[in-house]
């Protein structure tokens, strides 16, 4: 499989992420579970797809906490960056091209390349 071929988990996560805000960068807040409940998959779906997105350079994010360890208190969600164009740099430590994200978003169809 291509390395910018979405699977179908991975185009529902997307244009859930996508629909959190407009344009083509944009940052949101977000549990694994939230995330998968909203887009019928299970987390470890989200994850596998969040990896992807990441090892493509269009996804960063900051880990949150559960604070399940600890009675009464609340949990931090994680905190995500989307950039459909891709991070400044990710392409000469990833190695991917402006033309695997043209593909990545025109399976989307949300954005013109």
């Amino acid at each position: 499989m291509s390395r910018n071929k979405l699977t179908k988990s991975e185009r529902i996560i997307l244009r859930y992420y996508r629909s959190l805000g407009r344009g083509l960068q944009l940052d949101f807040v977000r549990s694994l579970k939230t995330i998968a409940a909203e887009c019928g998959t299970s987390t470890k779906t989200v994850q596998r797809a969040n990896d992807h997105f990441a090892a493509l350079g269009i996804l960063i994010w900051l880990s949150g906490n559960s604070a399940s360890w600890k009675t009464g208190m609340q949990g931090q969600p994680t905190r995500y960056r989307l950039n459909l164009k891709g991070f400044s740099g990710f392409d000469k430590v990833l190695g991917c091209t402006p033309a695997m994200l043209r593909e990545v978003r025109r399976q989307l169809n949300c954005c013109s390349p």
